[in-house]
């Protein structure tokens, strides 16, 4: 968020929940974002091959009639590639054939209204009520389904999306949506292939995204070169390549890439078919070497799945809790029934068969390098016992890890190169599981992300899907670990059917030996309707799906119920939840109640325990769109309980109006405002609950009401 014009973002007047343009994508400003976006030099130049490459790829994948590439600038978005149906919207420009629509009415605006990156999905536009009544979707050409992963730069900053779109509903599973997420990610460096990255790196205001940039194998893959294969057919066929690997693997641009095949332009004699599906099948990132054919040049590469997120850790993008997931069988489990006996045979399922090959180094053929690679070999299979600590894998790179989490097949002979080494046993996540959840929990698709670290999708070895959240502590003081951990001892010993379960939890050692706990593995129940937010945003609370129908009191009512029950008995076990949003509010699916789903209190990572109800000194502040007043005293507040409840009250405005609470302001804005007294202005027509939710906004700390007189109150109030 970061104009002031917040009154036209309540009422855009483009048929769309918010404005649009008064958003910006994280905390860099739109004036720093738009002039990242024109310092890529990119804006009104003619289209490329590599960029319609990449787009023809999705529309085909996807099996969608539109795909287009777009960056947003003040005004419009604009569409560097585009495939499809768009001849309509086509104009003549100075560099060639132009399509743009005016921003405010563009879809893809909405990747820039998360403050984390999010990939926007709208199934059904028409049953979707951020994009119901967009001209788009009332009008030529009507539009329906929508998927656009944001082009996250370098920073941080958000340049627009990589789409691919249809005229009828559809519908994908997270493991597809991850691979348009990594196509993005590659389409960013090649955007940023002539920008003084380096130079943005060392500047002062680096955020994490800059200071993990070295860990991105996107990097690797634009500067040496990458390429995807289908392991459905025996000989890899090509799907796509940039500029770099065609120059490496000796394969004119103007060569069809239907015709190329990765075992026709390479060659690694010692490593069976087995070994490769092992490999594959397992998930792993592992690395081999080869031979270019045409230029007899030995190779070093890395494999990677193209669904996992490991291809730009830096720039994590998540997908909504409510897109479904596959759930099926560990791949380790039926490895065997997927060995190819040639051409045409199925090796691997779904989308997971599209892997990507990176060019890791070029190395001369000599006796040296011989000598070098079996060295190397015979140091993977002795599992580097005599390291000193156990070096974690970030980004895919390979470094020595625990012998029991790495597998190294293949051998060396005269004149062949052939090692085939990994580390891990599942596509996703930046690490490998700790030996206590290791055989118990399979990894899946990205959840989300936040300044704790990320969440992922997972499913228990009894098929229970569930959410795995994974805290990176090492940049954390041992107070800072120790009271992280003794949160997620409490949540797990919390039991209430409107709380999220804590179902396990581990930690797991990093480089260093000087902390006991690097990483920690937090195992909970899934809510497969994802966060109150985004079910809000999309008109769930809604009478109809569209910003014009009015709230459904049944719905709301419930939702709201449902939370204040779950903070009744938070507060009940002495604890101040601090961090009450909507974005910590999960739904799951439940038939047995009056709407088909239960909401859940998240996320304790902020939470505080108050023996006796006694105030605390303010630390580690919350969310501030539902932060009350005292906890904003520059000269340092109290935390009680009643905070959690002004929060309440804040998030019961969000369930009713369908949208956030102060969209379009900035922190510093929100502050001032709340100072100045401007609450949130309630409907008239909420009648009984708007009265209750003023209480709980009450500037007189006092004077706000306890979660067990909430309860009470709506269980009074009659809904029709």
């Amino acid at each position: 968020m970061c104009k002031q014009q917040g009154a036209r973002a309540d009422h855009p007047g483009n048929g769309t929940l918010y404005d649009t343009s008064k958003f910006c994508g994280g905390l860099w400003g739109e004036e720093k974002r738009i002039a990242a976006l024109e310092s890529l030099g990119m804006l009104d130049t003619p289209r490329e091959q590599l960029f319609d490459q990449v787009t023809s790829l999705l529309m085909k994948i996807f099996d969608t009639q539109c795909s287009h590439l777009v960056l947003i600038d003040p005004n419009r978005c604009w569409f560097k590639s585009w495939q499809g149906r768009w001849k309509e919207f086509e104009t003549d420009t100075d560099h060639g054939r132009n399509v743009e629509c005016a921003r405010e009415d563009g879809w893809c605006n909405y990747i820039l209204v998360p403050d984390f990156a999010e990939i926007l999905i709208i199934e059904d536009a028409t049953k979707d009520a951020r994009l119901a009544l967009n001209p788009f979707v009332v009008g030529p050409p009507h539009f329906c389904f929508y998927a656009g992963a944001p082009l996250v730069g370098s920073r941080g900053e958000r340049y627009g999306t990589l789409c691919v779109a249809d005229f009828q509903p559809r519908t994908f599973q997270a493991e597809q949506y991850s691979l348009l997420i990594n196509y993005a990610a590659l389409v960013v460096e090649e955007l940023e292939r002539d920008k003084p990255t380096v130079d943005l790196l060392s500047e002062t205001s680096a955020n994490y995204v800059e200071r993990s940039r070295h860990l991105d194998l996107s990097i690797q893959a634009s500067e040496q070169g990458v390429c995807m294969v289908d392991l459905r057919d025996a000989l890899w066929p090509l799907m796509f390549a940039n500029d770099k690997f065609l120059e490496v693997a000796g394969v004119p641009r103007d060569d069809d890439l239907k015709q190329h095949f990765f075992w026709h332009l390479f060659s690694n004699s010692k490593t069976t078919p087995l070994e490769f599906s092992l490999a594959t099948g397992l998930g792993d990132t592992f690395e081999m070497d080869v031979r270019c054919q045409k230029t007899d040049k030995d190779l070093h590469v890395q494999m990677l799945p193209g669904t996992s997120d490991r291809l730009a850790p830096s720039k994590a993008t998540a997908i909504p809790g409510w897109v479904p997931s596959q759930e099926s069988e560990a791949f380790s489990q039926d490895v065997h029934t997927r060995i190819s006996g040639g051409k045409g045979t199925e090796m691997v399922r779904d989308c997971k068969c599209f892997w990507f090959v990176i060019i890791s180094e070029t190395v001369p053929l000599t006796v040296g390098t011989l000598k070098a690679a079996e060295s190397k070999s015979e140091k993977a299979e002795k599992g580097d016992k005599e390291k000193d600590g156990d070096e974690i894998l970030k980004g895919g790179y390979r470094t020595e890890r625990r012998p029991s989490n790495s597998t190294t097949t293949g051998s060396i002979g005269s004149g062949s190169l052939s090692t085939l080494s990994s580390s891990w046993t599942s596509f996703y996540g930046d690490y490998p599981l700790p030996p206590k959840l290791s055989g118990k929990v399979e990894m899946g698709p990205l959840l989300g992300t936040g300044s704790f670290g990320k969440a992922y999708r997972g499913v228990m070895k009894d098929h229970k899907p569930v959410a795995v959240k994974v805290v990176d502590c090492r940049r954390r003081d041992d107070n800072a670990i120790k009271d992280q951990l003794r949160e997620v001892q409490f949540s797990a010993s919390m039991d209430h059917e409107n709380v999220v379960k804590t179902l396990d939890y581990a930690t797991s050692s990093g480089t260093t030996k000087k902390r006991q706990i690097d990483i920690l593995w937090i195992v909970q129940e899934l809510c497969d309707m994802g966060d109150l937010v985004s079910a809000t945003e999309r008109g769930v609370l809604r009478v109809d799906r569209k910003i014009t129908s009015p709230a459904d009191p049944k719905t709301v009512m419930s939702v709201l119920m449902d939370i204040a029950r779950g903070m009744e008995f938070i507060h009940s076990c002495n604890v101040i939840h601090s961090d009450l949003t909507g974005r910590n509010v999960l739904l799951c699916s439940d038939s047995s109640g009056a709407v088909p789903f239960r909401a859940k209190v998240a996320d304790f990572g902020l939470a505080r325990y108050s023996i006796g109800c006694k105030a605390l000194p303010a630390k580690d502040l919350g969310t501030v769109t539902h932060m009350p007043p005292e906890l904003m005293d520059p000269n340092g507040g109290e935390l009680v309980g009643q905070a959690d409840v002004w929060a309440f009250g804040v998030l019961a405005w969000e369930a009713y109006h369908g949208k956030r609470c102060y969209q379009g302001k900035n922190p510093a804005q929100i502050v001032i405002s709340i100072f100045r007294g401007n609450t949130p202005q309630w409907s008239e027509d909420a009648g009984e609950l708007a009265v209750l939710m003023k209480k709980c906004i009450s500037y007189e700390v006092k004077d706000r009401p306890a979660f067990s007189e909430v309860v009470q109150g709506l269980q009074n109030m009659k809904v029709e």
